[in-house]
């Protein structure tokens, strides 16, 4: 099984991965996943043999993958199997192979992951918490409450009976509050950190954007 430590990079002769903050999920790829089929003609099969060919996958999700004829099929499981390894040994990897089948796919995948990585901050502050309560309770975004909650849950940013004691809340800013009254009497810059990877988790990205305007 290939190897990639943290404080490596893997290289070959077209593309040098540098790892980022970005790199520790797969929240990126996995929000983009479409585009790189549809619009930039990511081809499951090529990218299948790329990754063989560097033991990414253990014997049964090889075979698993390769039973799987149709190519827009094969597509489609390749991913949740990658979304399920650690993401800073496979994912500079995964960017390998995809530059070897398309490189217009990787070096679009590859900017993105940089300018995540620059944007993205390391710590927030008890008022960057409250921006991000603020825009929640705008009228123009409006995220699925209850799968927020689920993900504050298993991110044990709230406990089972607070989450069930939230989601008996009849209105959504109703929700958005109870949540946050918890929230801000937590660390600050680990709950902001949270909060913005739930947000990622969710796929909306757009909200994650607009938090980080200054």
């Amino acid at each position: 099984m290939a190897e990639v430590h943290e404080d490596s990079a893997y290289t070959n002769p077209e593309v040098t991965i540098r790892m980022c903050e970005p790199y520790t999920n797969w929240n990126t790829i996995r929000e983009n996943k479409s585009k790189l089929r549809d619009q930039y003609g990511l081809e499951g099969n090529m990218l299948f043999t790329n990754l063989v060919s560097m033991n990414i996958f253990t014997n049964m999700e090889e075979t698993v993958i390769n039973n799987i004829k149709d190519q827009h099929d094969r597509f489609d499981v390749i991913f949740p199997i990658l979304y399920s390894k650690d993401p800073m040994a496979y994912q500079p990897l995964f960017l390998a192979a995809l530059n070897n089948v398309n490189p217009r796919a990787a070096d679009y995948l590859q900017g993105l992951l940089l300018s995540q990585d620059r944007t993205t901050p390391k710590s927030g502050t008890l008022y960057d918490v409250r921006r991000v309560k603020d825009i929640l309770n705008d009228p123009n975004t409006i995220v699925n409450i209850d799968h927020f909650l689920d993900i504050l849950s298993l991110k044990r940013v709230l406990s089972v009976v607070e989450e069930r004691e939230i989601k008996r809340r009849s209105s959504y800013k109703g929700k958005i509050d109870a949540s946050f009254d918890i929230l801000l009497a937590q660390d600050t810059a680990e709950m902001y950190e949270k909060l913005i990877g739930t947000l990622r988790e969710m796929g909306r990205s757009d909200i994650v954007e607009k938090i980080q305007q200054t």
